[in-house]
C-alpha cells in the first residue's frame, strides 16, 4: 500500500505541474483558525511554544492559554494558578518545565503548566519586569529591564545580573552552545563567556537595522528580526547579510522569527514569510491564505507545520515545497527530485484502507482503520486537484474500522483522488478512485 500511495502522490504531482496554471499539490497552502469557537477566541497572542500536542499561548492580559489537544480547547492559567501577572510576554517549554515571562516576575511550573511558582526580586532578580526567558539544563536566563539575570539552579535563585546599557531595551534572549544572544534596540549583544561580557553587533556588521526585535540561533546560523529586514549570519553572529522585500519578504519590518532545518519563518507586519532554501528566497502568506490578520504577533514553526498568532486568533498551516513550473520537462517517476520532495510530505499512518468496489458506478464504500486517533478530513479531488466533494471532517478513533458510503452519482465518469489528511499535522494519504459510466 505504501508504494501505491507514493504512486498516486507522484501522479498528483505530475498533474499539478502540467495544468495550465502550473500549480502543484505541494504549492497548495492555506491556514485555518484552530481557536475559533474555543476559549482562546480572538485573544492577542504575544508568544507561542509547542510541545507535542500541547500548545502554549502567551496572551496579552488573560494569562497563559494551554491546549492539550492541538488547539481544540484551551484552559487559562492566571495569577490564581501562581503566575506573577496575567500579562504574559513570553513562554518557554522544556520537558515538564514551563517558564513564563510576566510583567511581575518569572513564573516557573514543573508540572507542564498546572501550577506556577513566581520568582521576583526576592529571588535575586534586579527588577520584576521580565520580557523574555530561555532555559538550558539548570541554567535559566531572564531578560529584565536593561539587562539579563542568570540562574544556575533551575530558576530558584538568580546570582548574576549583567546590565547591557541603560539606554538599550532588551527584547529577547537565546542561548546556544553556552553563547548568549540578546536582541536589543541597538543591535545584537553576544556573550561568549557565560554573560560576564557582551560584544555588540550592529548595522555596521550587516544587520538590516540596529533595532532588533528577536534573535534566533540554529547550529551556527544566527537570525535577526529587524525593522529593516531579516538578517542572517552563517558564522555565529560575526557578520550578517540582510533579506528584504526584494527577496520575497512581506514587509521589511520583521517582528518574529523561527527556524527549523532549512526552513525560516519570518513574521512581518504584512504577512508570514517562509523560506525553504535557507533564506535565499521567501514566499509570503497573508489573509488571502486564511491568516486572520497580516500583522504577525507570534509564530512557531516545526518542519512543515507553522502556528501563527495574530490580533485575530491562532492559525495553523502546513507548508509544502514548491516545484518550478518548468521542472516537469525533466521529471520521470523515479526522478531523484520527486523522491526528495515526497520525503518531505508526512504520510498518514493507516492500518488498513479499502474501497468496495473500485472501480464503481454509483457508489462505493471506504473502509478505513487508523493506527492512532486522528482529526481527519476526507476529500475528493479531480485530476486538476480541484476539490469536488467532502466526505468527512472530524475525529476518528484508532483500531476501529470506519465505513463511509460515497454516493458519486453527481460526479462525471473518470478518475478521482480521495485524500485522507490529518488536519493538525498535515500528514496525508491518497487513493485513486475510478467512476465508470
Amino acid at each position: 500500500m505504501k508504494n501505491l500511495n507514493h504512486f498516486f502522490i507522484i501522479y498528483l504531482l505530475l498533474w499539478g505541474l502540467c495544468t495550465s496554471n502550473h500549480q502543484s499539490l505541494f504549492a497548495q497552502t492555506n491556514f485555518m483558525n484552530i481557536t475559533a469557537g474555543s476559549q482562546l477566541g480572538n485573544n492577542i497572542i504575544h508568544d507561542l511554544d509547542i510541545s507535542g500536542n500541547r500548545i502554549y499561548a502567551a496572551t496579552f492580559y488573560n494569562g497563559l492559554a494551554i491546549s492539550e489537544n492541538g488547539g481544540k480547547t484551551f484552559m487559562f492559567k492566571t495569577m490564581a494558578d501562581g503566575l506573577g501577572h496575567n500579562h504574559i510576554k513570553e513562554v518557554f517549554v522544556s520537558g515538564e518545565k514551563v517558564y513564563v515571562a510576566t510583567s511581575n516576575g518569572l513564573s516557573i511550573s514543573t508540572d507542564r503548566g498546572n501550577f506556577f511558582t513566581n520568582k521576583t526580586t526576592e529571588n535575586g532578580l534586579a527588577n520584576n519586569e521580565v520580557s523574555s526567558v530561555f532555559a538550558s539544563g539548570n541554567n535559566v536566563y531572564a531578560v529584565i529591564k536593561g539587562g539579563i539575570a542568570i540562574s544556575n539552579d533551575g530558576g530558584n535563585s538568580f546570582i548574576r545580573t549583567t546590565f547591557i546599557n541603560e539606554q538599550y531595551i532588551v527584547h529577547n534572549v537565546f542561548v546556544s552552545n553556552n553563547n548568549i544572544y540578546l536582541s536589543i534596540r541597538g543591535g545584537i549583544a553576544i556573550s561568549n563567556d557565560g554573560g560576564d561580557s557582551f560584544t555588540l553587533k550592529t548595522s555596521a556588521d550587516g544587520l538590516g537595522s540596529d533595532i532588533v526585535y528577536q534573535v534566533f540561533v540554529l547550529d551556527n546560523n544566527v537570525y535577526a528580526a529587524t525593522t529593516c529586514g531579516l538578517s542572517i549570519s552563517e558564522d555565529g553572529g560575526n557578520s550578517f547579510i540582510n533579506k528584504t522585500i526584494d527577496d520575497g519578504l512581506g514587509d521589511n519590518n520583521v517582528w518574529k522569527l523561527h527556524a527549523s532545518g532549512k526552513s525560516i519563518y519570518a513574521g512581518t507586519q504584512n504577512g508570514l514569510s517562509i523560506s525553504e532554501d535557507g533564506g535565499n528566497s521567501f514566499t509570503n502568506y497573508t489573509t488571502k491564505n486564511g491568516i486572520g490578520d497580516n500583522f504577525i504577533m507570534s509564530l512557531f514553526g516545526s518542519g512543515r507545520n507553522v502556528y501563527v498568532g495574530t490580533f485575530g486568533g491562532l492559525y495553523m498551516g502546513t507548508i509544502y515545497p514548491k516545484i518550478a513550473a518548468d521542472d516537469h520537462k525533466n521529471f520521470t517517476i523515479d526522478d531523484e527530485i520527486i523522491v526528495k520532495e515526497l520525503a518531505k510530505v508526512p504520510v498518514l499512518a493507516l492500518t488498513n484502507i479499502s474501497f468496495l468496489p473500485n472501480p464503481h458506478n454509483l457508489q462505493t464504500t471506504i473502509i478505513l482503520e487508523l493506527s492512532e486517533t486522528t482529526d481527519i478530513a476526507v476529500n475528493i479531488y479531480n485530476t486538476n486537484y480541484q476539490q469536488v466533494a467532502t466526505i468527512y471532517n472530524g475525529i476518528l478513533t484508532e483500531t476501529t474500522p470506519h465505513r463511509f458510503l460515497i454516493d458519486t452519482n453527481k460526479l462525471a465518469a473518470g478518475t478521482y483522488i480521495v485524500e485522507f489528511s490529518d488536519v493538525r499535522t498535515g500528514a496525508r494519504h491518497c487513493e485513486k478512485m475510478t467512476i465508470l459510466n
